[in-house]
């Protein structure tokens, strides 16, 4: 901070050589003609920047409500999933739906100091009707964004296929969720929804993909809210192909953008919080050729090759005032996924908005449609 007496000495020896009105005059000019060049270069800049990081132009027309209603209830569910009694789960459940009923709650249990616990995923999961939902939790302990950070590509034996190493393990350490799913209660639903936003999303569609739910005889759907992909390479486990999948994405939100780009930005940040995530694969569980590399650098350069199920269906959420939810051409998928689409003032905070984006998105839907479809939770489910 500048002195009044550093002030005084300022305009002394401006005085000096000219008036104290020629002198502010001509400050003033100057601080003018600098903050027009500023703002014409800010402008410049901002004109640019707005260039690259413009939303890919999607053409198909937005979803209908009736459309709306099923994605609705599951990113409703996907938030009730952050709970953290089985009393608030139970609560937010009759909100959503009088006739939504839980059937079984997994708080996630932290390690602590305890070195030797295995540290679940938190799930749940609720029937209404003939449909059981299974919800996963996304990111909120520092267990889950270890989890994250193994990105470490894994080969699932019963497969045959890649998979994200954190998430792999995450489904294979739901022990009571993998228990739930061999009663004969479950075949008495004719759909199973599993879903989840973000991590949630991403063990969800893991779940399914690795064949935890193989022998369901009814029909599965995948729903998730800005989830990163989870296999590496392309996967052709026939029961992935029997399932339903669903992907949405709010607007800038970066995390389903994360894997399957590579640009230097990614593999910066990896450089710096990707060795924590890394300190225990140093052992048997790499080959000889992998040990003598950084494990951060070998899960950076697996990046780009993470991938969406072929089959999958995006849908992109539009931010802007239109708020209206767009089924996203296959095509096009791979622009409206690539990292430059989430490099934006919001990249983050979309991450947070996909309730609120699809209660605005069926509010503008459900002007177009008739009063008999009007009312938010009637339908048990609804076809995409």
């Amino acid at each position: 901070m500048i002195s009044i007496q550093a002030v005084v000495v300022l305009v002394a020896c401006a005085a000096a050589s000219e008036s104290w009105s020629e002198w502010a005059q001509r400050k003033a000019a100057e601080a003018a003609a600098h903050a027009a060049v500023q703002a014409a270069a800010g402008k410049e800049a901002a004109g640019a920047a707005a260039k690259r990081m413009a939303f890919v132009k999607i053409d198909t027309p937005a979803l209908r409500f009736d459309n709306l209603v099923l994605p609705y209830i599951c990113a409703q569910l996907s938030w009730t999933a952050y709970s953290d009694t089985e009393d608030d789960v139970v609560a937010q459940l009759s909100d959503i739906n009088a006739d939504l009923k839980l059937i079984h709650f997994h708080r996630q249990q932290l390690a602590g100091t305890d070195s030797t616990l295995i540290v679940q995923p938190q799930w749940f999961a609720a029937a209404m009707g003939a449909s059981l939902f299974i919800t996963f939790r996304g990111t909120y302990s520092a267990d889950d964004a270890f989890r994250d950070l193994v990105a470490l590509p894994t080969l699932h034996s019963g497969t045959g296929c890649e998979f994200h190493r954190g998430f792999l393990d995450g489904v294979a350490q739901s022990t009571e969720l993998h228990e739930l799913l061999k009663t004969d209660s479950v075949q008495q639903y004719a759909d199973v929804y599993v879903t989840g936003h973000s991590l949630g999303g991403a063990l969800a569609t893991t779940l399914v993909a690795t064949g935890s739910l193989r022998n369901h005889k009814g029909q599965l759907h995948v729903l998730t809210f800005g989830s990163p992909a989870v296999l590496h390479g392309s996967c052709d486990a026939g029961w992935l192909e029997k399932a339903e999948m669903h992907s949405f994405v709010y607007g800038a939100d970066i995390v389903p953008r994360l894997l399957g780009s590579d640009l230097p930005l990614i593999r910066a940040m990896y450089a710096k919080w990707g060795p924590y995530a890394t300190k225990g694969l140093q052992g048997d569980t790499l080959s000889k050729a992998e040990k003598g590399m950084d494990v951060a650098e070998m899960q950076i350069a697996t990046f780009s090759d993470y991938v969406q199920p072929s089959h999958m269906q995006l849908y992109w959420i539009d931010p802007s005032g239109k708020a209206t939810l767009h089924l996203v051409p296959a095509k096009q998928q791979r622009d409206v996924l690539h990292i430059h689409q989430g490099l934006g003032l919001s990249s983050l905070s979309h991450h947070g908005m996909y309730l609120d984006g699809l209660r605005k998105a069926m509010a503008v839907a459900m002007k177009k449609t008739t009063p008999a479809k009007a009312e938010v939770g009637t339908e048990s489910k609804a076809e995409l």
